[in-house]
């Protein structure tokens, strides 16, 4: 089968969980013998008149669309453009490659009208994965700009304009005049996803969560994001021997308000049994928050910035409880799988995707997200009682791999060109 994967952004200029999925799905379709493809808009300059630079890599042949780098007022507004460079360069890979089925990954930045428009011309099966909440929200994660509070989706877009005004520095009171934008853009991306043949969410509550807000043409089909478990492993032995006398406690991922780092900053100060925190994650992209973060630890906490992946496997090694304190609805979070390939327990916030993943005193623990108090009194139930992290790490579910993920999607396509040869 020829597979055109479309996503908004791709490594090496960005490595998140929605591009190291497209890669790891794309390089296991290519290992079991399909011709695989990604289209993907790039922040690199254009050499001369080329549309698109193309490269062959374990993912198979990338076509990397030159838009330069591009402002977040930029990526929205070229979501709502019309034509340009980015859909004559998707028409130009279309007669070139001729995929048998389109996998869209993410859409972030590329135009959505003559997108749908060049799909529905092609007339090829359409999947899509729904790796966070951008189909409803602009912003794509539900978090508002002015209050940092969950969302509930549009209401009557008088919300979405409020978001829009505060996230491009103007009065929250100028909502309403860009109302009729978020509403407009909702209206072209809506037929697109309730209209594909087949649509993938990584966790029940992603899916039943669109269900309920789109009338899908067709069941929207859980499918877990597949995680390699890692060959070198600095695996924690509770089962052999007693954890230390000092809780060690970790937390990798976004340094940004909406990870929730403060809140375990704040849960381990009323704690004095020792115990240390380690946090890793990259603290140049929201450093104003980094500061507070740092100037409100104590002494116990050490900031070991960006890590590499192995650093990563290094440091879950070590931990005796991860944390995952996220006050936003996580989708899936791989870190959770990367905790429990490591053999250690995780302590998340009872919320979305993560309240699904982990089951309370077997897996894991949760707390109400963004309850200090409640963060505090979970941590001390394991300094109380080690032996709960011992029976928690031995039930740490096995790791849905890339291949158990690409078989998976592989059904799902088949579903998908049964029901496009049907129409």
């Amino acid at each position: 089968m020829k597979i055109l994967h479309i996503v908004h952004q791709f490594a090496p200029h960005f490595v998140g969980g929605t591009e190291l999925n497209t890669a790891g799905l794309a390089a296991e379709q290519t290992k079991n013998g399909h011709d695989v493809a990604i289209f993907v808009p790039a922040p690199i300059t254009a050499a001369g008149e080329q549309s698109f630079t193309v490269t062959d890599e374990a993912c198979g042949r990338v076509f990397r669309v030159p838009v330069g780098e591009r402002s977040g007022s930029a990526v929205f507004r070229d979501t709502l453009a019309n034509s340009g460079v980015i859909a004559d360069a998707l028409q130009l890979v279309l007669d070139h490659f001729q995929p048998d089925l389109i996998h869209i990954q993410h859409l972030m930045g590329l135009p959505v009208r003559p997108i749908s428009r060049l799909l529905k011309a092609y007339d090829r099966p359409i999947v899509i994965t729904l790796l966070d909440f951008w189909w409803s929200c602009a912003n794509a994660q539900l978090l508002t700009n002015d209050t940092q509070e969950i969302c509930d989706g549009p209401n009557l877009f008088l919300n979405c304009g409020r978001c829009a005004a505060v996230r491009g520095g103007l009065p929250a009171l100028s909502g309403p005049a860009l109302s009729p934008v978020l509403a407009l853009r909702n209206w072209w991306l809506r037929p697109l996803l309730q209209q594909a043949d087949g649509v993938l969410a990584p966790t029940r509550f992603v899916a039943d969560w669109y269900a309920a807000r789109f009338d899908m043409a067709h069941p929207i089909e859980e499918v877990a994001l597949g995680f390699e478990q890692p060959s070198k492993r600095g695996m924690n032995t509770f089962n052999e021997e007693p954890p230390a006398s000092e809780l060690k406690l970790a937390y990798v991922g976004g340094l940004s308000h909406q990870k929730g780092v403060h809140v375990i900053i704040e849960a381990i100060k009323g704690i004095e049994t020792p115990l240390s925190l380690t946090i890793g994650g990259d603290e140049s992209q929201f450093p104003d928050y980094v500061a507070q973060l740092k100037q409100a630890a104590d002494g116990r906490v050490t900031f070991k910035g960006k890590l590499k992946q192995d650093e990563v496997q290094d440091l879950m090694g070590q931990a005796d409880l991860l944390l995952v304190p996220s006050l936003w609805y996580e989708t899936y979070a791989i870190v959770v799988s990367e905790a429990f390939a490591a053999g250690i327990p995780v302590l998340v916030s009872d919320l979305g995707a993560l309240a699904e993943r982990v089951e309370h005193q077997v897996s894991g623990l949760k707390a109400p997200a963004g309850d200090v108090v409640a963060w505090r009194d979970q941590i001390r139930s394991v300094v109380e009682n080690r032996s709960l992290l011992q029976q928690m790490a031995g039930n740490a579910p096995a790791a849905f791999t890339m291949h158990d993920h690409f078989l998976a999607v592989q059904q799902v396509y088949n579903k998908a060109q049964s029901r496009h040869l049907s129409q």
